[in-house]
């Protein structure tokens, strides 16, 4: 095959992917709208495949509200990583999709490709929380005292020693979390949601 018909073979299929995008995001309907983050809209649809994706113990104490602000929150970090350029390799995908350990959830309501694009997403959600979080805190001798005797650790008969390495773990992982709502929740309120309805 020429180089010239490859070319244009690419050209033709890379023309024809962008009009079944633009269809599709034509199609949604304003009556499957519930929600609109920064202009990208946000279907019923997608909101019940989240809420589908759930296991089933949790969707018994889920309301599908929580799907739809999960879903704004994912859409709001993703437009963030595009934004700042953000990418991945091809094997990092990879690497990622085989370290997935909710693989099952397919059966519960979600397909394949459904799933590897939330894996996509989640992958540039990481790389966006790495660059503006720090993975690192200072957790102070005081402190990690203070939580100790707070602890269930005393009443087990472990000493602060024994379990410093652990509870100074903990202490970095709780900062970390609570670094990434930060910069997540400041994210938020700078989207700019229309959220048209509740999902049923």
């Amino acid at each position: 095959m020429s180089k010239k018909l490859v070319l244009t073979l690419s050209l033709l299929l890379l023309i024809a992917a962008a009009v079944v995008f633009a269809t599709v995001n034509f199609l949604k309907t304003d009556s499957d709208v519930v929600a609109v983050v920064n202009g990208a809209k946000i279907t019923a649809d997608e909101v019940e495949e989240e809420y589908r994706s759930l296991p089933p113990e949790l969707r018994i104490i889920t309301p599908k509200s929580d799907a739809l602000e999960f879903v704004i929150e994912r859409k709001i970090l993703v437009q963030q990583a595009k934004r700042e350029g953000l990418s991945y390799a091809d094997e990092e995908l990879e690497e990622f999709y085989r370290n997935y350990p909710n693989l099952q959830n397919v059966g519960n309501g979600s397909s394949l490709d459904s799933l590897m694009r939330k894996l996509e997403d989640q992958l540039l959600i990481n790389k966006l929380l790495d660059k503006h979080v720090p993975n690192s805190f200072v957790i102070k001798h005081d402190e990690a005292q203070r939580f100790y005797a707070a602890s269930s650790f005393p009443g087990q008969n472990r000493s602060f020693d024994e379990v410093e390495g652990l509870i100074l773990n903990m202490l970095t992982e709780q900062r970390l979390r609570e670094a990434r709502q930060q910069y997540i929740n400041t994210l938020k309120r700078q989207a700019k949601v229309t959220i048209k309805r509740t999902p049923p």
